[in-house]
């Protein structure tokens, strides 16, 4: 029996823990710093409308292709697009978020513009 058999190896510490919180506190700061700039200084602001955009080439006439359509005018993504630009990353965002959320069969239809 050799020294090492009879003693149990610890698991290796758990780091993606500290390094997710890390992450994402690093992120809320970015983010609180940046919302003092104007929405189209906001680097985070560019790269949402970039990837919107990018939606609206692709996903958007493939859903339509599908049958799926938007009850509301402005589309959903024209809506976002609008809102980040105008009130700038998290505010636009959440706009967004809450126009998603009266897109429900409950919801309403119709014009409602972001701005």
């Amino acid at each position: 029996m050799t020294a090492m058999e009879g003693v149990e190896e610890k698991p290796p510490p758990r780091r993606w823990k500290r390094i997710v919180v890390r992450t994402l506190l690093g992120l809320c700061i970015y983010l609180t710093a940046e919302a003092f700039l104007p929405p189209a200084w906001q680097p985070s602001a560019r790269l949402s409308i970039g990837v919107l955009r990018a939606y609206q080439a692709v996903g958007s006439p493939a859903a339509r292709a599908i049958g799926l359509r938007c009850r509301y005018e402005p589309t959903c993504s024209h809506y976002a697009v609008d809102a980040i630009s105008h009130y700038g990353t998290l505010p636009g965002i959440a706009r967004a978020v809450s126009r998603l959320w009266r897109c429900s069969p409950w919801g309403g239809a119709g014009y409602d513009p972001a701005v």
